[in-house]
């Protein structure tokens, strides 16, 4: 009955609207906090606005107390932090375990992940399962964590093999590898992994031993279902004293080969083995991921010449290639750092120099849209690490 009365009418109208107004200035505050939120920014106590990241953090077991530059957080793992731009120490704590112990850089905008931590039991339960009178040559697990191979200084072609199925009750075999696959030399002998193939049955090791006073080293596919099925690489291959390989798309017939003197990277199979790739040059280092993904540092970049001051990390998926990052050159090749992963759906690549102060993570580095041609990918994140010596994904 309101229209009754065009006073009381006009209340409810300039009500109505105002309250209208009211709630599209709330709409419009929260939305612009959370787009500033989204975009890395954040509001203390006193109203001061800075740049802020997430940082997830969680543990095994969860539940540990999380202290933060030494002041207890309020919150346990697992949790997720909004912390302001600059480092912080992470130090995690509960009863009966070792503390965990970490110093990240936050950036505005970041989202890191700590999933991995492993709190240790302060004590430790150990069992004596077998005893070897000599020294160990050699200790390496499957990638399954199902099998553990050991060799001993006693003999150079024998190995023990445990099943760790059931971890407290392993079964202990020996492999006894035939007299053509491994060279006994003289002296003693030492063995290398080189890495595990997919199938958690073949392993690549680098065996060294002493021959006629020198120093020599062959590489021998170790086949732990089939002890007479393994592999003398060195001479199926006729490698060079100079010849690294690895395996290619951990396939155990199947190689990359690397010589460090001409720095050729070539593949290579074993019995007419078809493979696509052929060989590259220039080659200072390299990571594979799959038959197709080869992540590697180059000092002849695209159709430039060879030189001595910049070299480049390129990733080649396919027919496809990128620079990432050029960086100045290194007489030794190992200060070049470099990994490649892939996580849900996407691809991560790692670069660094051991003379560098951090690491860089790059997404998707070939799918990143770039200007013009000589633009390289930006890294999502810059990770503070002085001096690096080493990296890899987990």
């Amino acid at each position: 009955m309101d229209f009754l009365y065009p006073r009381r009418e006009r209340r409810n109208r300039i009500a109505l609207f105002v309250s209208y107004g009211l709630v599209a200035c709330a709409i419009g505050i929260a939305s612009v906090i959370l787009l500033y939120q989204t975009d890395g920014y954040c509001v203390d106590k006193a109203g001061a606005v800075d740049r802020c990241g997430f940082v997830f953090v969680s543990s095994r077991p969860d539940g540990a107390t999380i202290e933060i530059n030494g002041k207890r957080n309020k919150a346990q793992t697992n949790t997720k932090l909004n912390l302001r731009s600059g480092d912080y120490t992470f130090r995690l704590s509960k009863t009966g375990y070792r503390s965990w112990e970490r110093t990240i850089a936050v950036a505005g905008g970041d989202v890191q992940r700590f999933d991995y931590p492993l709190l240790v039991p302060n004590t430790l339960s150990t069992a004596v399962v077998q005893q070897h009178a000599g020294g160990l040559r050699l200790a390496t697990q499957s990638p399954d964590r199902r099998w553990l191979l050991m060799a001993d200084d006693k003999s150079a072609e024998v190995f023990h093999l445990y099943d760790l199925r059931k971890p407290d009750q392993p079964q202990v075999s020996n492999l006894t590898l035939p007299l053509t696959v491994v060279t006994a030399g003289e002296g003693q002998h030492q063995w290398e992994v080189v890495e595990w193939s997919s199938d958690n049955r073949h392993v690549l090791l680098a065996h060294r031993y002493a021959q006629t006073g020198a120093v020599v080293r062959e590489y021998v596919v170790v086949d732990r279902q089939s002890a007479a099925a393994s592999r003398n690489i060195s001479k199926d291959l006729a490698l060079a004293p100079t010849d690294e390989p690895r395996f290619f798309d951990k396939k155990a017939d199947t190689f990359y080969v690397y010589n460090t003197e001409s720095k050729i990277l070539r593949t290579a199979g074993l019995d007419g083995t078809p493979l696509t790739n052929t060989q590259l040059l220039h080659v200072l280092a390299y990571k594979s991921y799959g038959d197709d993904t080869l992540l590697y540092v180059t000092d002849t970049l695209q159709a430039e010449k060879p030189t001595a001051n910049t070299v480049g990390f390129v990733l080649r998926q396919g027919t496809r290639s990128v620079v990432v990052r050029k960086v100045a050159a290194s007489s030794t090749p190992t200060n070049y750092l470099l990994d490649i992963a892939r996580y849900d759906g996407r691809w991560y690549v790692v670069l660094g120099t051991s003379s560098d102060k951090g690491i860089y993570v790059y997404n998707n580095p070939v799918d990143q849209p770039l200007e013009n041609s000589k633009d390289l990918p930006r890294p999502e994140r810059f990770v503070r690490v002085i001096a690096p010596t080493s990296v890899s994904f987990s």
